[in-house]
């Protein structure tokens, strides 16, 4: 399967998003008429038609099975090659470290405006601290990210 994949796989992948946008384009083509005669007034009907629920599903259905098929063979591979996985999960390891360092040490409102936001958009305390975790998480990585370029760029320049 991976050599024919690796053979053949860009030409599969190129063939069944030709396949679908043309099966979209067919079922919008096929329904506009309909899809066009429906009043505008007093009732705006046009949000019932589903002449375009195809080609709104499937690219998510798609990315579903991206995603899916994505980790999957990441597990696969870190159980087939465990000793060559030991960074990778170390890594894992840390980024949950460092996102529970965050999560404990979040003071949900520490601030009025902060407090009536989290009152407004019914937003729980669990809640509050997991978004603050996340987005405290995501700045460390993004300068560790930053600092990792500046680095190799400035070791690249000196080789």
């Amino acid at each position: 399967m991976y050599n024919f994949m690796i053979k053949h796989g860009q030409v599969l992948a190129f063939g069944v998003g030709l396949l679908l946008t043309a099966i979209t384009y067919i079922l919008i083509v096929s329904g506009f008429d309909e899809f066009s005669a429906l009043p505008e007034a007093p009732v705006d009907r046009r949000g019932e038609t589903n002449i375009f629920n195809f080609g709104l599903v499937v690219p998510g259905i798609l990315i579903g099975l991206c995603a899916a098929i994505a980790i999957g063979f990441g597990i696969y591979k870190m159980i087939a090659n465990p000793k060559g996985s030991i960074v990778p999960i170390i890594g894992i390891i840390a980024l949950g470290i460092i996102f529970f360092i965050f999560y404990s040490s979040t003071d949900p409102a520490s601030s009025m405006s902060i407090s009536d936001t989290l009152e407004e958009f019914n937003i729980s305390e669990g809640k509050s601290r997991y978004i603050s975790g996340a987005i405290w998480t995501t700045i460390v990585l993004i300068i560790l990210a930053t600092g990792t370029f500046v680095f190799s760029e400035i070791s690249n320049l000196f080789k």
